[in-house]
């Protein structure tokens, strides 16, 4: 958008705009100027939870880690990370395995 506009003293004057719309129905995504960050490889870390606990899940099954280079946190505090998902292979119907290696 580009505005260009002038006034006198007694606050007449004319306003020229160019403007570039997007439809409300479209989401508007500003272009990228950074590369979006990726993982190469796997990252290693500890799940944590609860004394007492062996795994500690939420509802939806997700665990809480503890990264080696995490100096913020202790290595067993319950409150490390976000909750994240756990990789899981599926068999069939009704079935399937879950693993946290």
């Amino acid at each position: 958008m580009t505005a260009r506009g002038s006034a006198d003293e007694d606050g007449q004057g004319t306003w020229l705009n160019d403007l570039r719309l997007v439809p409300a129905s479209m989401p508007y995504r500003p272009p990228r100027l950074v590369p979006r960050p990726s993982i190469h490889g796997y990252e290693l870390a500890t799940v944590v939870g609860p004394d007492g606990s062996e795994i500690h899940t939420d509802l939806h099954g997700r665990v809480r880690v503890h990264f080696p280079w995490d100096r913020e946190h202790a290595p067993t505090a319950e409150d490390s990370s976000c909750w994240m998902r756990v990789m899981q292979s599926w068999s069939g119907p009704g079935c399937g395995s879950r693993g946290i290696v």
